[in-house]
């Protein structure tokens, strides 16, 4: 499924003219920033991550927007010239990016680091170029059950200083939670 869920995550996150970046950041302003990514390395499970910058009030007009995104994904086919124009952007990032003798050797180590073997890189070309909007849709049903999810957010505990002398009493971020 590394594939389909590459592609995915090209299809969904990739720049300004993915649904991500146009829904959250043009359409609802809710972002100053958005994307994702996917993750498979060959020796286990790998991981799909949406990044986002943004003010932490609206983290729950967020996570709901992406979860609609998904399960729009889910329920319909990305059209043949989104999956067309994904694949070109994959192929070409990944050629280009295997353009020097040095950059082809750091290539083949990480495959080899990724549990791959050395001619991963050009099979995951040839497979890119064969994935269908029908497998694309597919794991977007199977990998993310919209109630099962990880969510990390990195932010500052307090507020920026004031002209208040700071304090060496705890800040209690949530219930159970302190910091000093």
């Amino acid at each position: 499924d590394l594939y389909a869920l590459d592609l995915f995550a090209a299809l969904l996150g990739d720049g300004q003219s993915s649904p991500l970046w146009q829904e959250l950041k043009e359409k609802r302003q809710f972002v100053n920033q958005i994307g994702c990514s996917s993750d498979t390395p060959g020796f286990g499970n790998g991981t799909f991550v949406f990044s986002a910058n943004f003010d932490y009030e609206k983290l729950p007009d967020i996570e709901k927007a992406i979860k609609e995104l998904v399960k729009e994904y889910q329920d319909k086919l990305f059209s043949k010239e989104e999956l067309a124009k994904a694949k070109n952007k994959i192929l070409a990032q990944r050629i280009i990016h295997s353009q020097e003798v040095s950059a082809l050797a750091s290539i083949i180590g990480n495959d080899l680091l990724n549990g791959y073997d050395p001619n991963f890189t050009a099979r995951y070309l040839e497979n890119i170029r064969t994935v269908t909007a029908e497998e694309v849709r597919s794991v977007a049903k199977k990998y993310f059950p919209l109630e099962q999810y990880a969510l990390a957010v990195v932010r500052p505990l307090t507020q920026p200083a004031t002209t208040q002398p700071a304090t060496t009493q705890p800040v209690v971020t949530q219930p159970g939670a302190a910091q000093t």
